[in-house]
């Protein structure tokens, strides 16, 4: 049996999706460069703004795709110098998390 490969629902795009999202109670489907796309603007906007949500960047076509179209104008010179990955940044906050911790284990059983 072959499987049916779903296509993303950015507009014009007809490449493989690789994940999906929900958005206003509906299913869409998202290849890895429109991925990319909205998360890279969700971070500027959020370092920009201080918070944001995916309602303030994705609009719904009529013909019922996705389409970036942020309701905040990203301002480069707002947007923190030094932008790292948010990957990046999540596996660092993992790491210190793992480190205190291990911190406190130590030190509740120094206790006993």
């Amino acid at each position: 049996m072959s499987e049916q490969q779903v296509t993303c629902s950015y507009t014009r795009c007809n490449e493989v999706a690789i994940i999906s999202l929900i958005f206003k109670g509906e299913r869409f489907y998202l290849c890895r460069k429109h991925f990319d796309e909205i998360q890279n603007v969700l971070y500027k906007l959020a370092m920009q703004e201080g918070e944001v949500n995916i309602e303030d960047v994705l609009t719904k076509t009529r013909a019922g795709k996705l389409k970036i179209s942020p309701k905040i104008e990203i301002i480069e010179s707002k947007v923190r110098r030094g932008e790292r990955s948010a990957e990046k940044y999540v596996v660092e906050l993992v790491k210190k998390v793992k480190k205190t911790t291990k911190r406190r284990k130590k030190r509740k059983s120094k206790k006993k």
